[in-house]
C-alpha cells in the first residue's frame, strides 16, 4: 500500500539543530557523496533511495542567481511502490524504506521572529502536482519538547521561467522562537506525483528583531468563517495605526486596511475559494494572527 506523504507529517517530526543563518541559500555549494550529491548544510532523501537507485534532489546548472540551483524531481522508488519527493529540509531527513516511513529533525538557531520567506523556482508539476515550501519556527522550554511559535506555507505553480515567490510566517504563540527550519518538496498534494520536477534558488527571509511579543489577551475576532462575500475584523477597542492584511496560499498580499475603528469589514465576494491568513499589526507589534476559509 502506498504511503501518502502530506504535509502533517512535518508538523510532527521537527527538531533542532545550531546555526546562525540560512546556509547556502544559493545553492552553490554541493557535497559529493560518489553516488549522490547533497547541497552543503542541507538535507534530502538521496543517502536513502539512492540504494534503490534513486536520486531525487540534483545540482543543475539551470540557475537564477550563481552556478547552480536544486532541482528537485518526485520519482517511484522500488517500481513504484512507493512514491518519494524531492526534499530539502536544513534539519536531518530519514525515510524507513520497509515501512515507508519519513521523519524529519533539526534546524537552525534563530532567536528572531521571521516574517517572510522567499525565493526564486522554477515548476513542472505533473497532473495538477504542485510544488510546497514550510517554515517553522520554534522554542524549546527547558526539559520539554519544542513548541511552534510561528508557521508559514505556500503552494508554487507551474512556471516555465524563473519566478519569485514570498510566503509570510504567521506568529501562533506569545513565545520568542530560538530556532527555525524549512522544508521545500517537489510535490505538495496529498498523493505525491512521480515526474513532478521543482527548481530551486536564491532563498532569503525577512526578520524582525524589534517586534514586540504577540499578546495572549488581545482579542480579534473574525466572522462569518467561512466567508462568502465579506469578513467583519472586530476588537475591544480602537486604534489608530491598526490595520489588517489578508494573505493567500502562495502568501500574496490581497488585501490591506486600516482597522483604526472596533470593527472593519473585508469584501472578499472576487477572491478565489480557499485557505487565507490574516494579520493585525499596530506600528511594529504583531497583534493577531489567524486563518479563514473564502467558499
Amino acid at each position: 500500500m502506498k504511503k501518502i506523504f502530506t504535509l502533517f507529517t512535518f508538523l510532527l517530526c521537527l527538531t533542532i539543530l545550531n546555526a546562525q543563518e540560512i546556509p547556502n541559500a544559493g545553492f552553490e555549494s554541493w557535497e559529493d557523496f560518489g553516488t549522490y550529491m547533497e547541497p552543503e548544510f542541507w538535507s534530502t532523501p538521496n543517502p536513502f533511495t539512492s540504494l534503490a537507485g534513486v536520486i531525487t534532489v540534483e545540482q543543475s546548472t539551470d540557475a537564477a542567481e550563481g552556478m547552480y540551483s536544486a532541482r528537485l524531481e518526485t520519482k517511484d522508488v522500488l517500481g513504484g511502490l512507493f512514491q518519494a519527493p524531492g526534499l530539502l529540509t536544513l534539519g536531518n531527513f530519514f525515510v524507513n524504506i520497509q515501512t515507508q516511513e519519513y521523519t524529519f529533525g533539526g534546524g537552525i538557531e534563530l532567536p528572531y521572529f521571521v516574517e517572510s520567506i522567499s525565493g526564486k523556482f522554477k515548476y513542472a508539476g505533473t497532473d495538477g502536482d504542485s510544488a510546497s515550501v514550510l517554515a517553522y519556527s520554534f522554542r524549546h522550554p527547558e526539559g520539554e519538547d519544542p513548541d511552534t511559535v510561528a508557521i508559514g506555507f505556500g503552494f508554487l505553480h507551474d512556471a516555465g521561467e524563473w519566478t519569485e515567490f514570498t510566503f509570510p510566517v504567521i506568529k501562533i504563540s506569545p513565545m520568542e522562537p530560538d530556532s527555525f527550519n524549512m522544508l521545500i518538496l517537489s510535490s505538495g498534494t496529498f498523493d505525491l506525483t512521480a515526474g513532478s520536477v521543482l527548481y530551486i534558488d536564491d532563498l532569503s527571509m525577512s526578520v524582525i528583531t524589534n517586534v514586540d511579543e504577540l499578546k495572549d489577551d488581545v482579542q480579534v475576532s473574525a466572522y462569518p468563517n467561512p466567508a462568502t462575500d465579506r469578513v467583519t475584523f472586530e476588537m475591544t477597542s480602537s486604534s489608530p495605526e491598526r490595520e489588517v492584511s489578508l494573505y493567500d496560499v502562495t502568501g500574496r498580499l490581497v488585501i490591506t486596511k486600516a482597522f483604526n475603528e472596533r470593527k472593519v469589514n473585508l469584501s472578499v465576494a472576487d477572491l478565489p475559494q480557499g485557505m487565507y491568513t490574516y494579520r493585525v499589526v499596530s506600528g511594529h507589534q504583531l497583534l493577531k494572527a489567524g486563518s479563514l476559509m473564502k467558499q
